[in-house]
């Protein structure tokens, strides 16, 4: 594989992990095109097209594609094609209402009770008064002795701990 048609498979690649779907199967479709046929890069890019169809809601794309690959030339191509296109075409099982979560709809909440206006949070102002700042002259500035203690007694200990710990 040449490195722009490398680019173009690790681009799709990219795009269908991110769920662009859509840009996927374009980048898919183009990396075959430059790409032989019955080749095992080939098979490989056109099972990576089989995923982005489904997951774009082209099942019927991905199932003709699969069934086309279960022919292809490299055995391990044509075996995962036919795993996928066994997963295609099972039936879809009911599931039981308890099973499930019902998501309510936001469509009729009143915008005037949200949080978030215009897709930001809205901010409550308040104005501020003279009584909710602090007195700063009623904060102690005055140095406690404090830090000259604990260095004291840390030079001490480690004075003790010297003449009889050595």
């Amino acid at each position: 594989m040449d490195t722009t048609t490398q680019i173009l498979f690790e681009t799709g690649k990219d795009a269908f992990l991110q769920g662009e779907y859509r840009q996927s199967i374009d980048y898919f479709q183009r990396t075959v095109a430059n790409l032989p046929p019955y080749s095992r890069e080939s098979g490989e890019v056109q099972l990576w097209l089989v995923s982005a169809y489904q997951a774009n809601n082209q099942g019927e794309k991905a199932i003709a594609l699969c069934r086309e690959l279960m022919t292809h030339p490299f055995a391990s191509t044509s075996q995962r094609a036919q795993r996928q296109l066994y997963i295609l075409e099972a039936p879809k099982l009911e599931r039981p209402k308890e099973w499930l979560t019902e998501i309510p709809s936001l469509d009729n909440l009143d915008p005037a009770k949200s949080l978030y206006v215009e897709g930001k949070k809205k901010v409550e102002t308040k104005e501020l008064a003279i009584e909710d700042l602090e007195d700063l002259s009623q904060i102690e500035t005055q140095d406690n002795q404090f830090l000259w203690w604990a260095l004291g007694l840390g030079l001490v200990g480690l004075t003790s701990w010297g003449i009889w710990g050595g």
